[in-house]
């Protein structure tokens, strides 16, 4: 079966564990032990309901503060569809986990409370599931007990966030209203809202189709490490492992070793069932290359033609994450793939003002600011824009000290080394 892949987010607050505590406990997901540990911390709480949101919020901290603090996995399934749940934090403190979360989804499920509006965070969540190329958002308008169930209310939101989507491209949006707390449309079709002919979120789960994106770069495989092994005569096999980012690729094909350039043939293909004729994308390989090849981590195999150029220099959309303020031409260490480069932000672009999402001058960028930049290496990497392949588009800016994580990065346009970069100066320190 297809598995799913969802990202919860939202504000604090509306009810994102909670949804996902509805939906493992409704799917029968939920095994008898958990169920007795959730409802004993409920009294233990002095709570009158089971807090079916404690099926996430696993850590004493998050239970003792309300809310969610990391990135919590859940998965499940139904005779249509395996799910994988990552239930992301609200609050904006935790904005770096949300991106975590959301980075491998396919559909984010964005929450809104009927009973307080549309908030700053819920904003800044749609934008990031934007960027991140998300073409699937849910709209569960969720705590619609607390309207009545009101339609008038529901349409308003529905009217509100169909005009902020479409400032961001192109989105297939569904708008659900739901109560997390009773169930009402999260796995079966509510009484209390007749008005509504839409299907549950589970039936929208269920029917979305998703599909796994073929990237048309073609083969990608960063090398994430490489093993020896003994041959038939005893002689030592040097073979490389990596993770199919795009492409395919079979014994006897003719791949390129970057950044050598050097042209070598697959002479052994492997998964975890052993011996393989040929792989695809998303699946995780060992191969050895012949003519041997002295590869390591960070090298990068491509097809025998379709390899990208090296760049040094590139526009990107940056989330800033750290309590440190972005400084220009400061040295960051850049995590793309398995490679770790040095890097300096040029210049500064814009920002996008998550109330509007209009862009706007940047003086200065802070915690959790959304902006285009440009990045200057010491080295160049081979990359595509994330549009063209996400896993080979994105990117990590650590602090190049602590080794911190400082932002997340989408690379939206590569520059090669003799094309002059655009000077933007905005007056950062």
């Amino acid at each position: 079966m297809v598995v799913l892949r969802i990202a919860t987010a939202g504000s604090v607050d509306d009810g994102k564990s909670s949804l996902i505590g509805r939906l493992l406990y409704d799917t029968k997901a939920v095994y008898d032990d958990q169920l007795a540990s959730i409802e004993s911390a409920s009294r233990q709480r002095g709570l009158s309901e089971v807090q079916l949101s404690y099926l996430t919020d696993g850590l004493k901290a998050e239970r003792d503060l309300n809310i969610t603090i990391d990135v919590a996995y859940r998965y499940f399934a139904t005779p249509k569809r395996k799910f994988i749940i990552a239930d992301t934090p609200g609050h904006f403190e935790y904005t770096r986990n949300m991106v975590t979360g959301t980075s491998t989804a396919d559909v984010s499920v964005i929450l809104i409370d009927a009973s307080r509006g549309l908030f700053e965070q819920s904003r800044r969540h749609i934008a990031i599931s934007s960027l991140l190329g998300i073409k699937h958002l849910v709209f569960a308008i969720n705590k619609m007990d607390l309207v009545n169930f009101s339609e008038g209310i529901y349409r308003q939101f529905a009217n509100q966030l169909t005009e902020v989507a479409s400032k961001l491209g192109r989105f297939d949006c569904a708008f659900i209203p739901i109560s997390a707390l009773h169930g009402d449309n999260v796995v079966e079709a509510s009484q209390h809202t007749p008005w509504y002919h839409g299907p549950s979120l589970l039936d929208y789960l269920e029917q979305a189709d998703i599909e796994t994106q073929a990237y048309e770069v073609g083969l990608r495989i960063p090398v994430q490490t490489t093993v020896e092994a003994s041959g038939k005569n005893g002689e030592t096999e040097l073979y490389a492992l990596g993770l199919i980012e795009s492409g395919e690729v079979a014994v006897d094909d003719m791949v390129t070793v970057l950044p050598q350039g050097t042209k070598h043939t697959i002479s052994d293909l492997r998964n975890v069932s052993g011996a393989v004729p040929s792989a695809i994308q998303g699946e995780s390989v060992s191969f050895k290359l012949e003519p041997p090849s002295p590869i390591k981590r960070g090298s990068f195999i491509v097809g025998a033609k379709d390899w990208p150029k090296p760049t040094e220099r590139f526009s990107a959309f940056l989330c800033w994450l750290s309590d440190e303020p972005l400084k220009l031409h400061a040295e960051y260490k850049l995590l793309h793939t398995t490679q770790v480069v040095s890097a300096k932000v040029t210049h500064v672009v814009n920002r996008i003002h998550v109330e509007s999402f209009e862009t706007e001058p940047a003086s200065s960028v802070g915690t959790n600011d959304i902006v285009e930049v440009h990045l200057t290496l010491d080295q160049p990497i081979f990359a595509d824009t994330f549009e063209e392949c996400r896993p080979t588009g994105s990117f990590v800016l650590a602090d190049a000290t602590t080794k911190a994580t400082c932002a997340a990065g989408l690379i939206r346009r590569l520059q090669e080394t003799s094309e002059p970069v655009e000077e933007v100066s905005v007056g950062i320190s």
